[in-house]
């Protein structure tokens, strides 16, 4: 998400003027320019004496880690309107483009008859998000409307239930299963307005990444303990299992004890023109009663 602003030091900016702002990403391949995105908004608007936001979303193609991208930001290119100046319309900006998210895998659980000495029973996270705010012009019937936006994630979305092979049960709302099958996982995403703002357009915000804590690990994000999720639709799931024949699930422990079982997810770089929306979610809570050998152990 490249964001930038236009300011109107004399006259408004209206869309009679034509005036066009262009923005350019590319990086260089030995000396040769290979461009990313080229892409131009005619007739912006600008009320005299103050700034307008304007914002561009596009994807960094894979392959380019390490490389230095190149952005410019060009208002009035064409010089439709007549400037004192010219020399403030183009800036040039880089930035080094970062390794690729790592997608995280949780081990597979082996067989423990008993807890292991490194469990102890951790506290869900806390639900939490941040907001974000900023303001756009527009020019309708003649005049000027500042556009207040705003955008926020809602603590809720992660729904966890047993996999058909666990034959969970569910009373009163609350689904009961036992230790050693696996679960289903998915997110759905609620983006709101804050009080008083405006809902943006989807070409203001991106998706997001979504990564899922488990309470056997104490909820670490850490590789091995933590397990990122695929965006499939508007949802968020597992990644195909290639232990349990590509289901998209998550085993729980046999060794895990009796009681509630949580899963929480974090939630991070939702871009915005204005910044990053970021937060952590829980799930519902499922109830572990058992383990899978007081379906299989004979003689019990």
């Amino acid at each position: 998400m490249s964001s930038f602003y236009i300011t109107a030091s004399g006259d408004a900016i209206i869309p009679s003027d034509n005036v066009s702002l262009s923005f350019e990403a590319w990086y260089y391949d030995n000396g040769v320019k290979r461009t990313i995105v080229s892409r131009s908004e005619d007739r912006i608007v600008v009320p005299a004496g103050d700034s307008n936001l304007y914002w561009f979303k596009w994807e960094i193609p894979a392959g380019l880690e390490g490389k230095t991208v190149y952005e410019t930001y060009s208002v009035n290119p064409d010089r439709a309107v007549e400037e004192r100046t010219y020399s403030n319309n183009s800036i040039t900006t880089e930035f080094t483009v970062s390794s690729p998210e790592i997608v995280k895998q949780t081990e597979n659980p082996v067989y423990s008859g008993s807890v292991p000495g490194t469990y102890g029973r951790t506290q869900t996270p806390n639900a939490s998000s941040n907001s974000v705010s900023w303001y756009q012009y527009s020019f309708e019937n003649g005049r000027f409307v500042k556009h207040e936006y705003g955008l926020t994630m809602a603590n809720s979305g992660l729904v966890i239930r047993p996999d058909s092979t666990a034959h969970g049960s569910q009373i009163n709302g609350i689904w009961k299963m036992k230790s050693g099958y696996g679960i289903s996982l998915t997110y759905n995403m609620n983006l709101t307005a804050p009080a008083g703002k405006e809902m943006p357009s989807g070409d203001a915000y991106t998706k997001g990444s979504v990564t899922a804590l488990f309470p056997e690990f104490g909820y670490s994000d850490t590789a091995g303990k933590s397990c990122s999720l695929e965006w499939s639709g508007s949802s968020a799931v597992l990644y195909a299992n290639t232990a349990v024949s590509n289901k998209r699930i998550h085993l729980i422990p046999v060794w895990f004890p009796n009681g509630s079982y949580k899963v929480a997810a974090k939630v991070t770089r939702i871009f915005t023109p204005a910044g990053v929306v970021s937060g952590v979610v829980q799930s519902n809570a499922i109830t572990i009663d058992g383990s899978m050998f007081d379906d299989w152990y004979l003689g019990r």
